[in-house]
């Protein structure tokens, strides 16, 4: 034995593995892109239940290759509001039975073809497809699919060699007959230290098949790696917001109690397969094995999901103050998710200032129904000014968002919706800032002697609370086209309900009945309740309404 061909063994299965690694990265980069907002959008609409979120979890996984992908999907949809942890947590059981594909595929093709007979021309062909597709963005990712492919079963190809290789070199019979117990700290470590569960599948695939591990040290070594790949998540949530944590742990639980099944079933499930169902390939019992024991953990696990679900709430509250309830859970990586977090605290911008108002005006009602959840949190309990500071700082918070997401790779229609959300920010507020300026000349009015002046303000209040109703009926109505009309509709009665007002202050002021400062202050509240109503009106347009219908309102002659 000589120095050389040690070396050679050891750099062939650690060549092998970089390969490997380096393909799987290719693929799943390929596949991600390839994607697009169509896995993103299969999540978010098939994970109404935890039923659902398992058998999506599983297919959204076996497809892309990734459970890291499909982990990050979950925690942006989280945060947005569009997924329950409840639900989440099917798709995490979903996406580790899914991550058992891998092994079905190394198994079914990595040892039974001629690996270079496919995998060079896969390299090949995609690394031309690379160089002639530089600015065809689909076939440019397909390309890069195959040479991910090509390179995954070329690293494959060279781990079989190097531990084939590796057994002429050291005499390993005596690690054979060590307990297949031992094997399961090995196997946890490596996939913490390579961080991919599907590359330490196939090194012990190929030592499996190059006779290095028996067949219960084999198994013993993949319910390891099955809960390596927790140090992942775990890893990823430090620092990490509530929802952050909550996903990442409920992963942990999950593989936890699967990986405890596993190893108390090892002997009995692999005794099973071979003794009594007299399967004899030890490569198809072992990937069979994996599937089995992430299958047994569903089906124990999945009932006591919202039990799981609560207590992980309960360990990780959220602890950081933020006015915004949505976006404060969700980077900005998944444009869709952040989009639907977006659009959800933009509402609830919405209902804040609807509430401001009200309050501002002296309007208490309880049929606005849109501005419900708003007034339960605030209502009239906080301090009139910290309620306005609250809608300021939520406003910072939405656009400096915004900003961040306009850094972020985004279709055009994303961008566009942006914009539209950062307007009905910016008119909310405006609407506020109108009210929140007269605050204290309405305060003055209710003091007044002047039955006039009253009457007056209370046909302002009347006519107000008449156009916010309509408006409360419009937020949650679900045709855009009737959106359309009834906001036009309302923006038309508010610029009649001002003219009409304006007509009756003048007719007062002829009859002396209003002194200079109380119809020049009058004037002003008009004039800002009316812009008020007009700006609300103006955000909800920017809400509710497609990009080419709310063009389409700002050109009405109303909108000039």
């Amino acid at each position: 034995m000589g120095n050389g061909s040690t070396s050679f063994d050891l750099w062939a299965l650690l060549g092998g593995l970089g390969i490997f690694l380096f393909g799987m990265h290719f693929v799943e980069q390929a596949l991600r892109e390839l994607a697009g907002s169509s896995f993103k959008r299969f999540l978010r609409d098939h994970t109404k239940s935890p039923l659902q979120g398992i058998v999506s979890g599983t297919i959204a996984t076996a497809m892309l290759q990734s459970s890291s992908v499909v982990t990050l999907m979950l925690l942006a949809f989280v945060g947005a509001g569009i997924m329950t942890l409840n639900n989440a947590l099917g798709v995490v059981l979903g996406s580790n039975f899914g991550t058992t594909f891998t092994g079905w595929i190394v198994a079914s093709l990595g040892f039974r073809v001629d690996i270079e007979s496919f995998a060079l021309p896969c390299i090949a062909v995609g690394s031309l497809g690379i160089t002639f597709f530089l600015k065809r963005e689909r076939e440019l990712e397909i390309s890069k699919f195959l040479v991910g492919f090509g390179f995954l079963f070329l690293g494959l190809s060279y781990m079989k060699g190097g531990i084939v290789e590796l057994t002429t070199v050291f005499n390993l019979a005596s690690y054979k007959n060590l307990h297949p117990y031992l094997f399961f700290p090995i196997g946890l470590g490596l996939t913490a230290l390579i961080q991919s569960s599907s590359a330490t599948m196939v090194i012990v695939l190929s030592a499996l098949h190059a006779g290095v591990l028996s067949l219960p040290a084999a198994g013993a070594m993949v319910v390891g790696a099955d809960l390596g790949t927790t140090i992942t998540a775990i890893l990823g949530s430090l620092g990490g917001s509530a929802p952050k944590k909550q996903v990442a742990y409920g992963h942990v639980s999950f593989n936890v109690i699967s990986d405890l099944i596993a190893l108390l079933l090892l002997f009995p499930l692999l005794g099973f397969f071979v003794d009594i169902l007299h399967f004899e390939d030890p490569l198809f019992v072992l990937v069979l094995f994996h599937s089995t024991f992430n299958l047994l953990g569903i089906i124990i696990v999945a009932p006591f999901l919202g039990t799981l679900a609560r207590f992980l709430q309960r360990m990780f509250p959220e602890t950081q103050i933020h006015h915004a309830r949505y976006i404060s859970k969700v980077g900005t990586e998944i444009p869709e998710a952040s989009l639907e977090a977006l659009s959800n605290d933009v509402r609830r911008l919405l209902q804040k200032v609807l509430t401001f108002n009200l309050r501002t005006l002296g309007i208490r009602d309880s049929l606005f129904k849109f501005a419900e959840e708003a007034r339960a949190s605030t209502g009239y309990s906080n301090p009139y000014i910290e309620q306005y500071e609250e809608i300021k700082e939520l406003e910072g918070e939405l656009v400096n968002y915004s900003l961040a997401l306009h850094g972020e790779k985004l279709a055009e229609e994303e961008a566009n919706r942006i914009v539209q959300l950062t307007l009905c920010v910016r008119s909310a507020v405006l609407s506020a800032k109108a009210l929140k300026d007269i605050h204290h000349n309405l305060r003055d009015f209710e003091r007044s002697a002047n039955d006039i002046l009253l009457g007056l303000l209370d046909r302002i209040r009347g006519q107000t609370r008449e156009l916010y109703l309509a408006l409360d009926h419009i937020c949650i109505a679900h045709s855009e086209h009737s959106q359309f009309e009834a906001l036009l509709d309302v923006l038309q009665q508010n610029k009649r309900s001002y003219d009409k007002l304006l007509a009756q202050v003048h007719e007062q002021v002829a009859r002396k009945r209003l002194s200079e400062l109380e119809t020049s202050t009058l004037l002003n509240v008009s004039f800002e309740t009316y812009n008020a109503t007009r700006s609300l009106i103006s955000s909800l347009k920017d809400l509710l309404l497609t990009r080419e219908q709310a063009l389409d309102f700002n050109n009405l002659p109303e909108m000039k």
